[in-house]
């Protein structure tokens, strides 16, 4: 119980055959650690389907690097897609990845994917997800992205970043 707490604020990691390592000397201020008490907390995103807007080839560059971890000059696939309830027709949620190319084939099973994607790109692709880092902040909804989830401009929302790594740290999407 211990070493997960410790995990949970960014202190230590645990790799599979590895064992545990201090990475921190002190808690990770801008760590988001989620508390689940109930089982609708749990399932909250059940029940949603993905819609693909828009997929493009690209080559990361250094905003891409700066955004994602992604090293610029790595070829990727940048996907707008909008998540929505079931039944409903507003989407709750807008998704901007950026995938490795390697990954690219991803796009072609997201229309309709209810299932989140970091597991269905584990199962498909054998990669293996040790750590997600993520960042929440509180904006303003650009034009752009107020058009997209049928919001008012400027509306405020909640900017979910992500990213997905491997054993060595390295960026998944």
């Amino acid at each position: 119980e211990a070493l997960q707490a410790l995990k949970d604020t960014g202190m230590v990691s645990a790799r599979a055959g590895i064992g545990h390592a201090v990475v921190a000397a002190e808690p990770a201020r801008d760590r988001y650690m989620h508390g689940s008490t109930t089982l609708a907390d749990l399932v909250q995103s059940t029940g949603t389907t993905l819609h693909v807007v828009d997929a493009r080839d690209a080559v990361a560059d250094a905003a891409t690097q700066e955004r994602t971890g992604l090293v610029a000059g790595t070829p990727v696939v940048e996907v707008t897609a909008l998540r929505t309830k079931l039944g409903t027709e507003v989407p709750t949620a807008l998704l901007a990845l950026t995938l490795r190319s390697a990954h690219a084939m991803m796009v072609r099973y997201m229309e309709g994917e209810a299932e989140p994607l970091n597991i269905a790109l584990e199962q498909r692709y054998g990669v293996r997800i040790d750590e997600v880092q993520q960042r929440i902040l509180a904006v303003n909804a650009d034009a752009r992205s107020a058009r997209l989830l049928q919001a008012a401009a400027r509306q405020p929302c909640l900017r979910i970043a992500r990213r997905f790594l491997d054993g060595q740290g390295a960026v998944i999407f």
